[in-house]
Formats: C-alpha cells, structure tokens, sequence
C-alpha cells in the first residue's frame, strides 16, 4: 500500500475540500430551482395567516413564519423575507396574505407579501394589502 507523505494528504485535501463546498452549494441552488419550477407548474392560490415575524440578526428583513390550510389540514413554513423593513415585520403577524403552494406537494410553498412576488406570480396586489408597501426596505 502506497503511503502518502503528510504534505500531500494536506495539499490533497486543500484541493478537495473547495470542489466539495462548490458541490454542495451547487446543489442546494439546482434543488431551490428545482422547486420554484415545479411550484409555478403546479401553482395553487389560498389564505394564509402570518403566525410570527423572526427579524433578521444583521438587521435587513427576516424570517415570515405562516399557516396556511389545504382541504383540512393546516400546513406551517416559514419564508426569508429580504426585502422587508426587520423594524416593522411585526406588523405582519396575524394578517392574511396569499399563499402559492404546489398542488401535488401541499407542503411546498410561498407566502406572497411584497409587491415584488405578486407580480412575479402574476396575483394582482388587492387595496386590502396596498399598506404593505411602507413596510419595504428603502
């Protein structure tokens, strides 16, 4: 059996280490892609109910936590929220906002609560939410 002297499993590991971490977050983004694409392809539209507003450590947006209920049963997630000023996310809780969800996986979904993802998912932003826009990042 070859062995290798302690310089080369180090030199070999620094090569390895990079290429493993490359991999890894190359996947999680081909997965989150994965995801959106088969969520606009079996795109579902219902109520859901901002549970809990977790502002972000570093102080821009947060974390929107939310229920939402499909034929019975009461499904939670939890959606990053980049855009939303993190002083006036509490706001949210305890308001209605459309949830897109994909109707083959219930579990899969979106809480849409900025101008920006109504667009993007093609909702047309009610008066009932307009006030939502003074809670945006400037």
């Amino acid at each position: 059996m070859l062995k290798l002297k302690r310089k080369t499993k180090r030199k070999i590991l620094k090569a390895i280490i990079p290429c493993v971490l490359v991999a890894a977050l190359a996947s999680i983004m081909l997965k989150s892609i994965i995801e959106k694409e088969h969520l606009n392809s079996n795109k579902g539209i219902t109520t859901g109910t901002v549970t809990f507003f977790a502002r972000d450590q570093k102080g821009l947006g947060g974390r929107i936590h939310y229920q939402y209920n499909i034929k019975g049963v009461i499904f939670e997630n939890v959606s990053a929220n980049r855009q939303m000023n993190a002083d006036k996310g509490y706001l949210m809780v305890n308001k209605s906002f459309p949830v897109v969800y994909d109707t083959t996986k219930p579990g899969v979904s979106v809480i849409v609560t900025t101008p920006a993802q109504f667009e993007n998912y093609s909702i047309e932003l009610p008066d009932s939410l307009k006030w939502i826009r003074d809670l945006m990042s400037e």
